[in-house]
């Protein structure tokens, strides 16, 4: 007996041709945004508008750090260590890092060439010889009383111009970003030895 062999044409469907999963209900049709998987919204205007803002802020910080080191032969991260130790020294290490809100690695390279300037010297406590304080040297002294603000001159001279108000509006909310940025689960201290404005920092120490 014969056996037919007949042909069967099938047409792609078309572009609102709904397709049911088995056991489920009709997807979307072709060209709806996704409802699933990591495309399925867009970044949220403010998050970037708030890491751009955060970015050129780092950026600006190691522009004026770079200024400051061919002026004067010192980055802004050590000028600010040394005028903290001549405010509040003798201090540890430990407790200048508090201060200045450095890491420790960062803030050990800023120590390190801060001695090696001859601006501030590391001494034992007469009390506990594992103690180790750092001193302002007359040197050190010196720079700190005729060095530029740590702060970038333009945005210094701008802020004083502006109504103490308004001052008090910025700083309460450069503080909140920071404190947003510092409760994020994922900046564990432990596993994260710098963070990107420390690196940023680090260039130019």
């Amino acid at each position: 007996m014969n056996t037919r062999q007949t042909t069967q044409t099938l047409s792609p469907p078309s572009a609102t041709t709904t397709v049911a999963p088995a056991g489920g209900s009709a997807s979307t049709t072709e060209g709806d945004p996704p409802t699933t998987g990591p495309d399925r919204t867009a970044v949220p205007e403010y998050h970037t508008r708030v890491l751009q803002s955060i970015r050129r802020i780092i950026r600006s910080a190691d522009l004026y750090s770079k200024y400051i080191s061919t002026r004067h032969g010192i980055t802004v991260p050590q000028l600010v260590a040394l005028l903290t130790v001549c405010e509040h020294g003798p201090l540890t290490v430990t407790r200048l890092g508090k201060l200045v809100h450095l890491s420790p690695s960062t803030l050990i390279g800023v120590v390190d060439r801060l001695e090696e300037k001859g601006l501030v010297v590391r001494e034992r406590s007469g009390l506990d010889r594992r103690v180790v304080h750092l001193h302002a040297t007359e040197k050190g002294r010196a720079l700190a009383s005729r060095a530029p603000s740590p702060l970038q001159q333009g945005l210094a001279q701008a802020l004083e111009s502006l109504p103490e108000e308004e001052q008090c509006l910025i700083a309460t909310a450069l503080e909140k970003v920071v404190e947003l940025m510092e409760t994020d689960a994922i900046l564990d201290a432990a596993s994260v030895p710098a963070t990107g404005a420390d690196h940023g920092m680090e260039r130019h120490a």
